[in-house]
């Protein structure tokens, strides 16, 4: 009894030990074995490809104008700051008129002197007038003394606001020159000046000092470069989206307005400018400078049979495209059939790609595995 109780008691341990062996060769053969890879499909359909070329550069107003005083003295102070939005005639700084000393004196000679001129101007004046009331002179010396009376007077006004800038650094004639206004509506994209700066006015011998810069951000224009390879292909007047970066991918309409004739170079590849003006989107906001990519438009085709380009291959060998168009049942995830089938490829916008033969509406093809 104790020896057939042994014996099986062997048998259950060899027993054990054969499910233990086949159970570890089962596990280390069913992890050898490739899960079966699951792609995504494509499917071949009609759609719209735009062929288009990018081009990279930057947005500026516009219109933007720099602001010149006309008067010179210190800025005694800024009325807007950078962002700010003015309208037409709005101030935008003050000028104190540095006054001069120096010439204070030849002013009140040049006073006086103005003074007994139109004195004498004007006794003659009376004169004249006197003569004429009895017809003893001609209108034509009536008119004569009268005009010379009234130039004198001027002169005279002329040398007394003179001399009060000698004196004071302002005047009744620049009274307003003191205020400087912006020329348009729009933004102040830049102060160069600071409240104690000296400014100097604008004139035929100097451009004077740039006070603001005051930019039309309404309208706006891109401008870029593209590729001498590319330049060919562009026209004006050609469709352009112009996607700004630091607005999240928004994009603004435009039309291409100007191709340059003349290139220049940018590490070692040759370029053309182009510019692309649009109008702003309402409620939408634009800093002049912002970094851009213009997408030019240089064909559309309408309704072709294309796919998402991830599923078009090329032979190694001979380079030509072809697709694996599905042979199994779509919903059949785990056991995914492919047939591989040459096509030739037409238009691309880089996302699709036309297929003009070897496939037909409604194929799946292969595309990137999950």
């Amino acid at each position: 009894m104790k020896e057939k109780t042994k014996e099986n008691i062997h048998k259950l341990a060899w027993m054990a030990a054969a499910a233990i062996v086949v159970c570890t060769f089962w596990w280390l053969w069913d992890q050898s074995q490739e899960e079966p890879v699951e792609y995504a499909l494509c499917k071949v359909e009609p759609r719209d490809i735009e062929e288009s070329i990018t081009a990279m550069g930057h947005l500026e107003a516009r219109e933007e104008i720099m602001v010149r005083p006309q008067a010179t003295g210190t800025i005694a102070e800024m009325l807007v700051k950078a962002g700010d939005k003015v309208s037409k005639g709005q101030p935008i700084a003050r000028i104190s008129v540095t006054p001069n000393t120096a010439g204070v004196s030849e002013a009140k000679n040049r006073w006086e002197i103005a003074q007994l001129q139109r004195d004498e101007a004007k006794r003659e004046y009376l004169r004249i007038k006197s003569l004429y009331e009895k017809k003893a002179v001609a209108r034509q010396d009536y008119e004569k003394a009268e005009s010379a009376y009234r130039q004198a007077e001027t002169e005279v006004r002329g040398a007394a606001d003179a001399m009060r800038v000698m004196k004071t650094g302002e005047s009744v004639a620049t009274a307003n020159a003191t205020i400087v206004r912006s020329p348009i509506s729009g933004t102040v994209i830049d102060l160069p000046v600071k409240a104690g700066d000296a400014v100097v006015a604008i004139s035929e011998y100097s451009e004077g000092t740039t006070v603001a810069i005051v930019a039309s951000m309404d309208e706006i224009v891109f401008k870029g470069h593209v590729d001498e390879t590319e330049v060919e292909n562009i026209r004006a007047g050609m469709p352009v989206s112009i996607i700004v970066g630091a607005k999240k991918g928004e994009t603004i309409k435009a039309s291409l307005e100007y191709i340059s004739t003349k290139s220049t170079e940018r590490n070692g590849t040759t370029l053309f400018e182009v510019k692309a003006r649009a109008s702003l989107p309402e409620g939408m906001s634009i800093r002049s400078g912002y970094s851009a990519n213009a997408k030019i438009v240089t064909n559309t085709h309408r309704g072709v049979l294309s796919v998402d380009e991830a599923a078009v291959e090329f032979d190694d060998a001979t380079g030509k495209a072809f697709v694996w168009i599905l042979t199994s049942a779509p919903e059949d995830k785990t056991k995914q059939e492919f047939k591989r089938t040459p096509v030739e490829l037409g238009c691309s916008d880089g996302l699709y790609v036309e297929l003009t033969s070897g496939a037909k509406r409604g194929d799946l093809l292969r595309g990137l595995a999950k």
